[in-house]
């Protein structure tokens, strides 16, 4: 009867917002990614990446708004920092030029 076309439509409705939960955070993750990263992070060109505050303040906003902001910290480790770390933190710099 209606109690069950109500169920099922609230069902629909969970669904739904669900799935446009998920697509909102994978777009705003794709915004930040895009921003964050520089164009080439293995080239040697020495141009200085510039980040736009007014491209990424929204981005940070709405993420901040729904509790992700963990996951940008991840994303930001992961393609920024740790190939920076990588490239500049060699083993020989590391033990200061000393025996393997």
């Amino acid at each position: 009867g209606a109690t069950a076309e109500a169920t099922l439509s609230t069902r629909a409705l969970a669904a739904r917002a669900q799935s446009l939960h998920q697509e909102v955070l994978a777009r705003l993750t794709g915004c930040f990614v895009s921003e964050v990263t520089p164009p080439d992070r293995f080239s040697y060109v020495r141009a200085k990446h510039q980040v736009a505050p007014a491209s990424l303040e929204p981005v940070l906003r709405a993420m901040a708004a729904l509790d992700r902001g963990a996951d940008l910290e991840r994303h930001y480790g992961s393609l920024v920092l740790q190939p920076f770390v990588h490239a500049t933190l060699t083993a020989g710099r590391l033990d200061a030029g000393g025996a393997r």
